[in-house]
């Protein structure tokens, strides 16, 4: 019994992996003289997570012309959360490999006659070197704070406390996380000062502080574009003709009845285990939401 089940589970870690390698099996270019940056119309939907990501990529992924990748389907999750921690401590790591991985499917996609669309919370500090590598544009979503938080919440997220002894250097990896991409992707303030402050929080307060940093840290790298070259998008807000908008803004082809976005609507892709409500947070948990988010709340027009 107990050897048909480790058979089973290296089975499909062995499927896995070669899904990811079929994915990116043509992306190696030897010496590499043979780059060429695609600049093509390339969308990349960024944000914090369980922010509608997800429902994004299968709104736009029913168009035949659009090549429709959430961050689950490129299956880089490591990789890509890296990319996020590295951009945040701001680390002198060399991004090419990042960029040369993202080049390789927008010309597949292109080869394939299809719009490259990418939807992935960890490229989410990236906006400058997708800009001027391929000409990017963004959307930018962003949802209502309280379920944001709460779904964190209830994922886990910083209900254990990192250790870190030298604040002039970035976060070492904690052993105890359960995936690496887990801890590439939860941060923590870079002093001592903000991190014994944000340590004394509770749950609630630090993932509230993460959702702060990461939109400030989104709006102000979205500030130096053109106006054409990226839109915000309320999720508690987004109908169909707001979609209708976005389509248009991505360049597809088929739109979506309302009565087929709707049902995608419904379906609510990517949603999580809610075992604890924002009405279960005690006051200090509510208290301290408020003052960790203000800033950025304050900057979408939230408050």
């Amino acid at each position: 019994m107990i050897k048909r089940i480790i058979k089973k589970l290296l089975i499909g870690k062995r499927d896995k992996v070669s899904a990811e390698a079929a994915l990116h099996k043509d992306a190696y270019l030897g010496d590499w003289s043979d780059y060429k940056a695609i600049k093509q119309n390339a969308i990349f939907t960024i944000g914090v997570g369980r922010s509608g990501t997800h429902f994004m990529a299968k709104l736009l992924g029913e168009d035949s012309k659009i090549n429709a990748f959430h961050l689950d389907d490129i299956k880089d999750a490591v990789g890509d959360a890296f990319l996020f921690y590295s951009e945040y401590y701001g680390l002198p790591v060399d991004n090419f490999g990042f960029l040369a991985s993202r080049n390789h499917l927008i010309e597949s996609s292109k080869s394939q006659g299809k719009l490259y669309f990418e939807s992935n919370p960890y490229i989410s500090f990236s906006v400058d070197s997708l800009k001027s590598e391929f000409d990017g544009k963004f959307i930018y979503m962003y949802r209502n704070p309280l379920n944001v938080v709460n779904s964190h919440v209830n994922k886990g997220w910083y209900s254990q406390i990192p250790g870190q002894r030298d604040f002039s250097s970035a976060l070492g990896y904690q052993y105890y996380m359960r995936q690496s991409n887990h801890f590439f992707g939860r941060i923590t303030p870079k002093t001592r000062d903000e991190f014994d402050r944000w340590k004394a929080l509770t749950q609630v307060g630090r993932v509230a502080w993460k959702w702060n940093m990461m939109n400030e840290g989104i709006l102000e790298r979205l500030a130096p574009l053109d106006e054409n070259d990226y839109w915000k998008v309320y999720l508690d807000d987004f109908d169909y003709s707001r979609y209708k908008e976005i389509h248009d803004f991505v360049g597809g082809e088929t739109l979506l009845t309302e009565e087929g976005f709707d049902g995608i609507r419904a379906s609510k892709p990517g949603k999580g285990i809610i075992t604890r409500k924002v009405s279960d947070w005690s006051a200090l948990e509510m208290k301290e939401f408020e003052e960790e988010t203000l800033p950025a709340r304050t900057k979408l027009g939230l408050v």
